[in-house]
């Protein structure tokens, strides 16, 4: 970890006042509210700003391109921007949450790090603080004051005097802030520790005397591959001779003795490079341990497990798949939930691919409960549903830590695999159809049902909504209104019923009255909060994967253009898979998030190499492009109509074309908005008149202009 001189001259363009004075100002407005009126929604935080490019410029200069805690090398690609004083659900060394802190310090530049996503997904939401948290709307400066944080803050902290370094390469702490440090961010991760060794082992080669060692030194030191926190740390344990026999705690005597030696010439020390085993011989005397150490590393180490998301699926032999890999591709969006889409025509394998996935993920345990055929996914030989020569059909699922899990059917048709249990997952298949509530008893629910039985129906969760605790209703109830694009002020209550309410439009709604379209979305959501809530605190920092086969089931266009980002709004953490049919759910995927499936002359099934970008598409042009692959979007009569017309001849062919035209004519409908079809039927009646009248070229515009009038008047808008 290396010190940081944050400056105030660095400040991107997207967070100076003059640019965030509306958001600052919807905060402002919305902390200013009573705690029970904040703890039925969440703060209005535009994330989007975080990853602007102005930001993310600033933040690479600021932190050199390398993680604030680990030092490792992000690029733009797979970096994150993280607030050090978490947007909401602060959490402490025991577990308990503050749920306004700090949303307030949301645009604040010095609130704003770049992470690796190894450090971010261990730490998430926890800050802990050895004292009273700040009060709501506290200024930075006063939070610092306040607060006796638990974290380095490497703008406001030396590392060096917190952290020190054995000769393997681990980290040790010297302090309790360096302590937390060190669990919270899993600073010791195996990789890590390998990298500092090698550091370990450069630095001393640079000391062993020889002539040009210093300039090498110096070269090394200043160039972008130096991990600078490390290797202070590492020089520092050189100085100890120089202070009194115990290493140097401090950064800028670091710097001023690399700079006294450039000076000199040469490194003064008394150490040589047959020492290096005395040098760090004392740092296991140094190192601070807390009693509770052992217990919140184990809970750290299984909430990081439990945080993890699919890089990449491995499938063989299983169902129509011969051998498919999927790579989860970079997503443009850092705001949002990592999501990808599943596109293809029918019999492309995209509902085997979610069963795939969903095999290997589950326990034993949960895939019993099935009572599963496996020969049912075996790969048949061509041509005939036999199965000639059984080749076993495996699965293996990598994640984004480098771990797998693997699933595997043998020849005897037996499944073979522990699956994952410490991640959340759930699956659901296209029919999303929910019990009575009176039958609705969540005892018997079984995991991932309705991906393998399209007549299974979902347990109702609307029983556990009415009866859990008001800390898990509150937080289900913010997480729904994203999902239900509620407005600041409409909330999702129960009365003293405990029926669930939905207020909107100034009235007061029951759920059993709402359409069964938004019933559909809100069961489907209300069940996998359920699922996340048994296993994480909050939704806002809840992990796990969802996959869902045909998310445009059961809903309006409206709700199909909003319903994927809203999902990814509500549950940020969580890994959303979908598929579809439907042009209008790519609207809130982002480029490099949607994979196409087909099958190429062999009959395989295969990706689509090079998709073009989709975003800024219309729905027509989506249809016609490689993602759904379809000729044209015209009536498909009309086209038969069309292409018969080189089969007329003669005076046939004549009339038939006229009768076309004809059809065309009263038929063809201009423009994709209300405001251009609007326009083109004004200006369809303006040139019919024009051939009537002809009027002067200098009453052409004005009888344009009054054409439009007349037809916004006849349509009332």
């Amino acid at each position: 970890m290396r010190k940081i001189k944050r400056l105030n001259a660095d400040i991107p363009d997207d967070l100076k006042p003059a640019r965030i004075v509306q958001e600052e100002s919807e905060l402002r407005k919305y902390f200013l509210q009573s705690p029970k009126l904040r703890s039925h929604s969440r703060p209005p935080i535009n994330k989007k700003i975080f990853y602007s490019e102005s930001v993310w410029s600033a933040l690479q200069k600021t932190f050199y391109s390398r993680c604030a805690w680990c030092e490792t090398h992000v690029a733009s690609h797979d970096g994150e921007i993280v607030h050090f004083r978490p947007l909401s659900n602060a959490k402490g060394l025991k577990e308990e949450e503050s749920l306004d802190s700090y949303g307030w310090l949301a645009y604040v530049w010095d609130n704003l790090f770049l992470s690796c996503s190894g450090c971010n997904r261990v730490r998430r939401n926890y800050f802990p603080v050895g004292s009273a948290r700040a009060p709501v709307l506290s200024t930075w400066r006063g939070a610092n004051i306040l607060e006796t944080v638990l974290l380095i803050n490497p703008c406001l902290d030396d590392p060096i005097r917190h952290l020190s370094l054995s000769r393997d390469g681990t980290l040790v702490a010297l302090t309790d802030k360096g302590q937390h440090t060190l669990m919270l961010f899993d600073l010791n991760r195996t990789d890590l520790i390998f990298s500092r060794k090698k550091q370990i082992n450069h630095v001393h080669f640079f000391f062993s005397g020889r002539d040009d060692s210093v300039d090498e030194f110096q070269k090394f030191y200043l160039s972008d591959d130096c991990p600078q926190g490390i290797v202070n740390l590492i020089i520092a344990m050189f100085m100890k001779e120089h202070v009194g026999g115990r290493p140097c705690r401090s950064t800028n005597k670091v710097e001023s003795f690399i700079n006294d030696s450039v000076k000199l010439g040469y490194f003064a020390f008394d150490n040589n490079a047959d020492t290096l085993g005395e040098i760090f011989e004392e740092i296991e005397q140094l190192s601070y341990r807390d009693v509770e150490y052992d217990k919140f590393a184990s809970i750290l180490d299984y909430e990081s497990q439990a945080s993890r998301h699919l890089k990449k699926i491995d499938i063989h032999h299983f169902k129509g798949l011969g051998h498919f890999t999927l790579n989860l591709k970079y997503s443009e969006s850092k705001s949002l939930a990592p999501c990808m889409m599943l596109l293809g025509e029918n019999a492309t394998g995209k509902s085997s691919i979610l069963q795939s996935i969903a095999l290997a993920m589950m326990t034993a345990a949960q895939r019993k409960k099935l009572n599963l055929l496996y020969d049912d996914f075996i790969a048949r030989d061509n041509g005939e549903w036999t199965v000639d020569h059984i080749q076993p059909a495996e699965i293996s699922l990598t994640f984004n830590d480098g771990t797998s899990s693997m699933f595997r059917i043998d020849e005897n048709f037996n499944a073979i695999g522990e699956g994952v249990s410490n991640i959340v997952f759930l699956a659901y298949g296209a029919r999303r159809f929910v019990k009575p509530l009176k039958q609705g008893g969540l005892r018997n629910s079984i995991i991932s049902n309705t991906l393998f039985n399209p007549v299974a129906l979902l347990s109702n969760p609307t029983g556990w909504l009415q009866e859990c605790d008001d800390d898990v209703f509150l937080s289900v109830a913010r997480a729904m209104k994203e999902i239900l694009a509620l407005k600041q002020d409409d909330i999702i209550f129960r009365n003293d019923q405990r029926h669930i309410m939905v207020r909107a439009h100034k009235r007061n709604t029951p759920l059993e009255n709402m359409s069964d379209g938004y019933k559909a979305l809100f069961y489907v959501a209300i069940d996998i909060m359920r699922h996340m809530l048994k296993r994480w605190d909050s939704l806002e920092y809840a992990s796990g994967i969802v996959i869902i086969d045909e998310i445009e089931t059961h809903l309006h266009p409206r709700w199909k253009m909003q319903v994927v980002s809203a999902f990814r709004r509500a549950m940020p953490g969580i890994q959303f898979i979908f598929t579809t049919h439907d042009p209008l759910c790519l609207r809130g995927m982002y480029d490099g998030e949607v994979h196409v499936l087909k099958r190429d002359e062999m009959h395989s099934i295969t990706e689509e190499d090079d998709l073009p970008r989709f975003q800024g598409l219309r729905t027509e042009q989506l249809l016609t492009s490689e993602y759904f692959g379809l000729l044209t979007p015209n009536d498909p009569d009309l086209e038969r109509r069309l292409e018969d017309i080189a089969g007329q001849e003669g005076d046939h062919q004549a009339e038939y074309i006229r009768q076309v035209e004809q059809e065309l004519s009263e038929m063809t409908v201009l423009g994709t908005t209300l405001s251009q079809r609007v326009v083109h039927e004004a200006l369809a009646r303006y040139l019919i008149s024009v051939t009537r009248k002809q009027p002067e070229a200098k009453d052409i515009k004005e009888d344009a202009i009054r054409a439009i009038l007349n037809v916004l008047v006849q349509k009332g808008y």
